[in-house]
């Protein structure tokens, strides 16, 4: 029987890794998501959304940056208007013509299902998160209405802890219900009589609020020929935290989280993220921007130094007129010698620096041309070309830890609920238990983002070829050192071609046979007739 108070202790161990983080995440907050400043504050009494937080802000660049970045992995990793995965057969299984059909249409159901959910909100929220704070979260789960919900985890109201392979495992979220959203979430049956009580108050219905806690994380004691959601490889437990009551115990037959962080921070759970980077340009660039700010308003409305005599007598507004009897000793504007252009530049520079933490100007080279400025295509390809390796580590991550398992639970939930059709019958594998298997997919990603970075192979493919190409004009044979076939083939999937555009290299083979015979027969029969042309001249010249 699972133990409350123990996966309380356990998540209060949690907790204290997570409150380490708190003021790292607030300073972050205060620049870069200055409406999110109160990370980790209790809200038990409820939120009021407030915006006093950006008066002391004179400078927003962090800010856009991570707008940015949100933008643009949305737009070049997962965009909502075109098709960025795919689930291809798994490699035992890639020449059954019928097994890769039955995964490509599960392809197009599954992106078809996702348009219709919230997931694109959601992930744009997780992109959001993972700019300024480094680690995000995905929680994905059924849903009667369209088969697949998702919630992000807001950062600083959940706890994560590690397996022994580094990979996130457990999840503990704490999340405030309502009395009426309690009855909606957990049924009548398991409510308390404290929760009852505020449910029948019109009141205190709607606007008390129920601080409860959810644990999602290996189930280490379960029957593991049961199929029971109980005993499910992963547990989901809800807790009241006030009472320690256990309000609803079920489970999942898949990890149904994705824990993203943007970079490893050694030992520690949470993420590195490019807004701690960029934190203390953004102290310094705010710090700045306040001189800069101060200059100008004194340039525009520059100080007075007066005679002690005309105090509260000066008129400063336009067209105002000061009377004086003696003009050697009126009213001046002091002197001010800042300099603005300086400053500027420094501002400037610390713009680039923290513009460079969030890969602002790769997703401004990957969207267009800068505006006013003619480029050729040669030009626009090595603008790209210099700024994606710096993304890859980055890429590398988001699809280990964010895309894959996404696409994992989309895949093996629908499955589950037969959103797909029937799959092939050499597909579906027994088990020993009697029940049946079918092998998940090789997922494989489309985006424009993916493309950019395997278009870098593409690159060295055709420096390489030109290269060649040149020197076989006096070595021919210098072709010999590059495999056309596999090199064009290659080249046209990280440009994103479809698989099916690609004649089968079986088909190429026989095509070129099939070529390379009716060649030979053509150049047979000719020599034939050029033969029994020559025999008859032959034969007349004897005549």
């Amino acid at each position: 029987m699972t133990d409350a108070k123990q996966i309380l202790q356990r998540y209060k161990a949690a907790e204290s890794i997570r409150l380490a983080m708190h003021s790292i995440w607030r300073d972050v907050a205060v620049h870069a998501d200055p409406l999110n400043r109160e990370i980790g504050v209790d809200t038990a009494t409820g939120w009021t959304p407030s915006v006093t937080g950006q008066a002391a802000i004179f400078d927003s660049t962090i800010k856009e940056a991570a707008r940015i970045y949100a933008a643009g992995c949305m737009s070049w990793m997962t965009p909502s208007e075109s098709k960025w995965f795919a689930f291809n057969a798994p490699r035992m299984f890639r020449q059954d013509d019928g097994i890769k059909a039955w995964y490509s249409e599960c392809t197009d159901i599954a992106a078809e299902i996702l348009v219709g959910t919230n997931f694109y909100s959601e992930i744009h929220d997780v992109y959001a998160q993972d700019g300024p704070y480094g680690t995000s979260g995905l929680f994905i789960r059924e849903n009667s209405t369209f088969g697949l919900h998702f919630e992000s985890f807001q950062i600083g109201e959940y706890s994560i802890l590690e397996n022994n392979l580094g990979d996130v495992d457990t999840v503990f979220q704490v999340k405030k219900f309502s009395p009426r959203q309690c009855l909606q979430e957990f049924g009548e049956k398991v409510l308390t009589e404290e929760v009852r009580k505020k449910l029948e108050n019109p009141l205190t219905a709607d606007d008390e609020t129920i601080e409860m806690l959810q644990f999602i994380g290996p189930r280490n004691e379960r029957d593991r020929f049961s199929r029971s959601i109980q005993n499910a490889p992963i547990a989901s437990v809800w807790i009241e935290k006030a009472s320690q009551t256990i309000f609803k115990e079920s489970g999942f037959y898949e990890t149904p989280f994705a824990i993203h962080r943007h970079l490893k921070w050694g030992r520690c759970p949470y993420g590195r993220s490019p807004g701690i980077e960029a934190l203390y340009d953004a102290r310094q660039l705010n710090y700045m921007q306040q001189q800069l700010d101060t200059l100008v308003e004194k340039q525009v409305t520059p100080p007075v130094i007066a005679p002690a005599e005309f105090e509260g007598v000066i008129d400063l507004r336009a067209s105002g007129v000061t009377f004086t009897t003696d003009m050697s000793n009126r009213p001046q504007y002091f002197g001010n010698p800042g300099n603005y252009l300086v400053g500027e530049d420094r501002t400037e520079f610390r713009k680039r620096q923290i513009n460079n933490c969030f890969h602002v100007e790769l997703f401004q080279a990957l969207a267009s041309v800068p505006i006013g400025k003619q480029m050729t295509a040669e030009e626009v390809r090595q603008r790209r070309f210099d700024r994606i390796p710096n993304f890859s580590p980055t890429f590398a991550r988001k699809t280990r830890e964010l895309s894959d398992p996404i696409m994992r639970q989309v895949f093996s939930t629908l499955l589950r609920l037969g959103a797909f059709p029937p799959a092939p019958r050499q597909l579906v594998q027994p088990l020993p238990n009697g029940e049946v298997f079918i092998p998940p997919p090789n997922i494989v990603y489309s985006s424009k983002m993916a493309l950019a970075l395997q278009s870098i192979h593409n690159d060295a493919f055709v420096d390489a070829l030109s290269l060649a190409s040149n020197i076989a004009q006096a070595r021919p044979d210098i072709l010999d050192n590059l495999d056309l076939d596999d090199g064009f083939r290659n080249y046209a999937r990280n440009a994103g071609i479809l698989e099916s555009s690609l004649v089968p290299e079986k088909s190429r083979d026989q095509m070129r046979m099939q070529r390379a015979q009716a060649q030979a027969q053509a150049e047979q029969q000719a020599a034939m007739l050029e033969e029994s042309d020559a025999v008859a001249k032959l034969a007349g010249a004897a005549k």
